[in-house]
């Protein structure tokens, strides 16, 4: 079997936030938000309106024009799972492949 990674590209929010800002801090024990503090980083790239599965079906379409592969060419894909799916009773992986078309 061979293998060959021809192609590769990201997605990620076009919106950002202040890491001060997300709830998730709240939660934090003293020393996590210590050591979150200590990193330097002021913003991430957030979006609550675009999932995972989103991004991933974006960066999967634009690896597939990078590499000039039509998507039903696939044999294998490899999505790595969010730890919290976006959907409670749904596979990340069967939407990804809809979504950039992969058929079989």
């Amino acid at each position: 079997m061979e293998v060959a990674l021809t192609a590769i590209a990201t997605a990620i929010p076009d919106r950002s936030a202040r890491v001060d800002d997300l709830q998730e801090i709240a939660r934090l024990d003293d020393v996590e938000r210590t050591t979150l503090q200590s990193l330097g980083i002021e913003t991430i790239a957030d979006d609550p309106s675009v999932g995972a599965a989103d991004l991933a079906i974006a960066a999967g379409t634009a690896t597939l024009a990078a590499a000039g592969i039509d998507a039903g060419e696939l044999r294998s894909m490899v999505v790595a799972q969010p730890r919290v799916p976006d959907l409670f009773m749904a596979s990340e992986g069967t939407r990804v492949q809809a979504g950039i078309g992969a058929a079989r």
